[in-house]
C-alpha cells in the first residue's frame, strides 16, 4: 500500500495512521503477518502465489479506498520493482503535498489524496499545471475548478475516486 498517498496518512486528527510499517496497526493485519514474519518478504509481489485469496479478501475491505489499489501496486512493483515503484509514489507525495498547500482546503485531503493515488505520475503532473494557471482565483474558486478538472480526468479513465 502506498501511505504516503493515503487520506488517513495525512490525516490531521486523532485517526491519523503512521503506516502498516509503523506504529501498533501492522500487529492485527493478516496480510503484513503473512508476508514479512511467516515468508520474509518485503512485498506480496515476492510471493509464488501472488496475488493469493487473502490479499483478494483484504482489498475489497470495504471503507477503505486505498485498499482497492493494493493488487494493481504490487502487479507493478513485480514488473519494475520496489525501488522504481517507491520513487513514483514519493514523486505523487511531493505533487499531493503542493497541492495541499496551494489550495489550503482540508476538506479536499481525502479527495486529493485518493485522486493522486489513482491517477498515473503525468496526469497529476498535467492537473497541477493547469491548477497553477489559474492562481489568480480566490480560493474557493480555484479548488472548485480543481475538483472540477479531477473528475473530468477520472471520467475519462473510468475512476470512481469520489463519493456523489
Amino acid at each position: 500500500m502506498s501511505c504516503v498517498l493515503c487520506p488517513r496518512f495525512h490525516s490531521q486528527s486523532k485517526s491519523k495512521c503512521p503506516g502498516c510499517g509503523h506504529g501498533t496497526n501492522r500487529q492485527s493485519c493478516s496480510t503484513y503477518k503473512c508476508c514479512t514474519e511467516k515468508h520474509n518478504y518485503e512485498t506480496c509481489a515476492e510471493c509464488a502465489v501472488f496475488p493469493c485469496e487473502r490479499l483478494f479478501l483484504q482489498a475489497d475491505w470495504v471503507g477503505f479506498n486505498t485498499r482497492k489499489k493494493w493488487i494493481d501496486n504490487l502487479k507493478q512493483i513485480k514488473e519494475i520493482g520496489i525501488e522504481k515503484w517507491f520513487a513514483e509514489q514519493v514523486q505523487k507525495q511531493v505533487l499531493l503535498e503542493e497541492a495541499l498547500q496551494y489550495f489550503h482546503n482540508n476538506r479536499m485531503r481525502s479527495f486529493f489524496c485518493l485522486s493522486f493515488l489513482y491517477f498515473e505520475i503525468d496526469t497529476i503532473k498535467k492537473l497541477i499545471a493547469a491548477a497553477h494557471s489559474q492562481k489568480e482565483l480566490e480560493l474557493t474558486e480555484r479548488s472548485e475548478a480543481f475538483q472540477q478538472a479531477v473528475k473530468t480526468e477520472a471520467i475519462q479513465h473510468n475512476l470512481k475516486i469520489w463519493d456523489d
